[in-house]
């Protein structure tokens, strides 16, 4: 297979989304798609361009194994071998990696939806129908406030369709400046030529604070993904669930894993803290099952891209933490009794 062949690949990839006027990132996920072939790894570039092609959601959420796959490859040496979802395991488990002793075993989860992104996705969605009537080809990046609510989406549209200008890479602000509800910005694009504005990037003016939610999506997720290891975890078989968690605080993983923080304070002024036992490692049907869960933070702003690993440890496999760095380099590493600082 040729350059120009993953070329076209990855502009399938990117095909109906603002990343499809970068080169840098087409160029980027062109070499990533060279090196997993050569590694033996075509079939994540093909899960990719298929779910990219056959699917609604956020490109973001199909190039998580595609990067981590990647990273491991170019930390792993030439005694561990990597498959992906091999089929003596019914493709149940996305990687495993075989070194003289040990088998690692890493099943990536995205985390369902909340409430709370299942209300922001049909939002978005309304709007998407609605920019369909401005007949101006360009991108719109909207960043949203956490009230920004349904009831503001037609006013939105209508502040855009009054709009006399639509100057690129310039904040705009709804309602206005002092009460921000949307910060929004337009880009022509480099390639693509439409009819109408169409959505580039949506995200988050500020991070959000929904900590009980968040903890409750977090655990019931890590449930579904260690349904994949039928079999119990050993200083030889060690299993991982990995996650992205761009946008979920330490506290929140540490709390889905370890357990809900309890402090408590006496009248000398001094404090102790504790959890509860209601973690995920404290289930009883999954805790010798699973080694720890590994947050994955983007260290670029592009779907291309390496990622900060955070490692919970589930403690009765903390003699197996340094074995973990021969596939994965972790940043750092968090125990039941370490608290984040957010």
């Amino acid at each position: 297979m040729t350059d120009e062949f993953f070329l076209k690949d990855a502009q399938l990839v990117f095909e109906r989304t603002i990343y499809n006027d970068s080169q840098q990132d087409i160029e980027m996920l062109r070499n990533n798609m060279v090196l997993l072939y050569e590694h033996g790894l075509e079939k994540v570039n093909r899960k990719l361009i298929e779910n990219c092609k056959n699917s609604s959601r956020n490109i973001w959420d199909f190039l998580d194994e595609h990067n981590l796959a990647v990273e491991v490859l170019k930390t792993i040496d030439k005694s561990i071998t990597i498959e992906y979802e091999p089929d003596y395991l019914d493709g149940t488990v996305d990687f495993v990696l075989t070194g003289d002793k040990t088998e690692y075993y890493l099943q990536v989860k995205n985390l369902s939806d909340s409430e709370r992104q299942n209300r922001r996705k049909k939002t978005i969605e309304t709007i998407k129908k609605e920019l369909m009537k401005i007949k101006v080809g360009k991108f719109i990046c909207i960043q949203f406030s956490e009230n920004f609510i349904e009831a503001d989406v037609q006013p939105f549209i209508e502040t855009i369709k009054q709009r006399n200008s639509f100057q690129d890479n310039t904040n705009n602000y709804y309602p206005n400046e002092e009460m921000v509800r949307a910060l929004y910005s337009f880009l022509s694009p480099n390639i693509s030529v439409f009819e109408h504005l169409k959505i580039g990037t949506t995200s988050d003016l500020n991070m959000v604070n929904v900590s009980g939610e968040d903890r409750k999506q977090i655990y019931n997720s890590l449930l579904k993904a260690a349904k994949s290891f039928t079999w119990m975890a050993s200083a030889n078989k060690l299993n991982f669930i990995v996650m992205e968690a761009d946008n979920h605080y330490d506290i929140d993983i540490s709390e889905s894993v370890f357990g809900v923080e309890r402090f408590h304070y006496y009248s000398n002024g001094k404090r102790s803290w504790s959890r509860d036992e209601t973690g995920f490692f404290y289930n009883s049907e999954y805790r010798n099952h699973v080694v720890g869960v590994i947050a994955l933070r983007r260290r670029e702003k592009s779907p291309v891209s390496s990622y900060s690993k955070t490692l919970f440890i589930n403690e009765m496999f903390l003699e197996q933490v340094n074995q973990i760095n021969l596939i994965i380099n972790i940043d750092r590493c968090f125990r039941y009794n370490q608290l984040p600082e957010h």
